[in-house]
């Protein structure tokens, strides 16, 4: 089947979709609700639903791609940020979808299911952007919106026994720094099911997940700090010194790095609504 993505080019994709691994645990739950039988692999940060029985494949930032290739999915989903390394004639075998949040209205829907994770804390006009994904839902259908909560639990190491430990949470406390001065609100995580029910939505839920370490928590470390550390340094919130050491610790392996209770929300559009 050849299609055509948002970037105009035809992607050859299989005629009938029926195994799916996906390596973004948003999607993830967003196949698990509406398709479940497709799904044979997810990344070991795709906690929901809590049932879910399927291959593991690492993480968002380092699948295990051996792996996923012996799975023979007849699809894979992934996510990024910056697709400029997208490139190449020819045809594809992969579709790209482009929605740029609170600056584009969503696709007109109606939807059963509307996905949002780790997305709204860092759009500005988050109101707004709440208000039209409930807009694109159809009456009975979910919104779930997933926001970690850094104010929280502000810590990188919880037992801040040493230097590389005292290092590690000054370091967290200077990317969020940076965060605010974005335009990112720290404490929106535990403001969801208030924003949910403000929306009109029912049946209104929480929970929280707050890894206190794992070989995850350390990828994901490292990679917010090497995609911080130039404005770090820039900005003089800390020094080109601090970050390769704190870099160093974390190489080691022996560095105990939490992250921030991730909180996930979710509500139901009234019927007839």
């Amino acid at each position: 089947m050849i299609v055509k993505d948002d970037e105009d080019r035809e992607v050859s994709l299989p005629g009938a979709v029926r195994r799916v691994a996906s390596i973004v645990p948003s999607l993830t739950e967003s196949v698990a609700a509406t398709a479940p039988e497709l799904l044979v692999a997810a990344t070991d940060w795709c906690t929901h639903p809590a049932d879910l029985d399927v291959a593991r494949i690492r993480g968002t930032k380092n699948p295990d791609i051996e792996r996923i290739l012996a799975l023979a999915p007849d699809l894979v989903l992934a996510t990024d940020i910056d697709l400029s390394w997208i490139t190449g004639p020819g045809q594809r075998s992969f579709k790209v979808r482009r929605h740029e949040v609170g600056a584009e209205a969503p696709p007109p829907g109606p939807f059963d299911l509307v996905h949002a994770r780790l997305v709204l804390v860092h759009v500005p006009r988050r109101a707004e952007v709440v208000s039209e994904l409930i807009a694109v839902l159809r009456p009975g259908g979910w919104l779930l919106v997933e926001d970690a909560d850094p104010g929280l639990q502000p810590l990188a190491c919880l037992d801040e026994y040493g230097d590389e430990q005292r290092l590690a949470n000054k370091i967290r406390r200077d990317v969020r720094t940076l965060m605010v001065q974005r335009g990112a609100d720290l404490a929106y995580g535990r403001t969801l099911p208030q924003v949910l029910r403000q929306g009109g939505l029912v049946e209104v839920e929480a929970d929280a997940y707050f890894p206190i370490t794992s070989p995850s928590c350390t990828v994901l470390e490292r990679a917010t700090v090497e995609q911080t550390r130039d404005r770090l340094v820039t900005e003089a919130i800390a020094t080109a010194e601090e970050i390769e050491r704190h870099l160093a610790a974390l190489a080691s392996g022996e560095l105990d790095v939490a992250t921030s209770p991730m909180i996930s929300a979710w509500g139901r559009k009234p019927d007839g609504a």
